[in-house]
């Protein structure tokens, strides 16, 4: 199991749960943010109740954490795989063409889509995913994507 977070208050609190639950030798981690940008650091904006929620809207507060390539998923993913993100503003990124191959390593992809900073990405991901005829379920905001 890999975790990619790169919030740091949540990243020490999967390296606890990890500790505590012996979890070690199962759950890799990595503090980063995995991105399509070409730039080393992202700028994550903290969430109105600072409880280690993050998006890539602007708000008051804001961090800056270190990059990972979209593509090192493609690494990391070995036989039949779940991949589940809440990337917070980002999901119409997530299944540009230039991605649709990483995507494609993975048997189910579960993506929570939020109507965050004024924009409905829930209704733009609902919407670009029937008109690409990629397979999906629905629930609310959670998405269930068969790429």
């Amino acid at each position: 199991i890999v975790a990619i977070e790169p919030h740091p208050e949540n990243f020490a609190q999967l390296l606890h749960q990890r500790e505590q639950n012996h979890l070690h030798r199962r759950l890799r981690l990595i503090r980063s943010a995995v991105t399509a940008h070409q730039e080393s650091e992202t700028t994550l904006f903290l969430g109105r109740d600072h409880t280690g929620h993050s998006c890539v809207f602007p708000t008051q507060q804001q961090i800056v954490v270190p990059n990972a390539p979209f593509a090192v998923l493609r690494e990391l993913v070995q036989g039949p795989s779940l991949l589940k993100v809440d990337i917070q503003g980002e999901e119409k990124n997530l299944f540009l063409p230039q991605f649709r191959d990483v995507l494609r390593a993975f048997t189910v992809v579960i993506a929570e889509s939020h109507a965050d900073g004024g924009e409905d990405t829930t209704g733009l991901l609902e919407q670009f995913l029937q008109t690409e005829g990629i397979p999906f379920e629905r629930n609310d905001y959670v998405f269930w994507i068969y790429p």
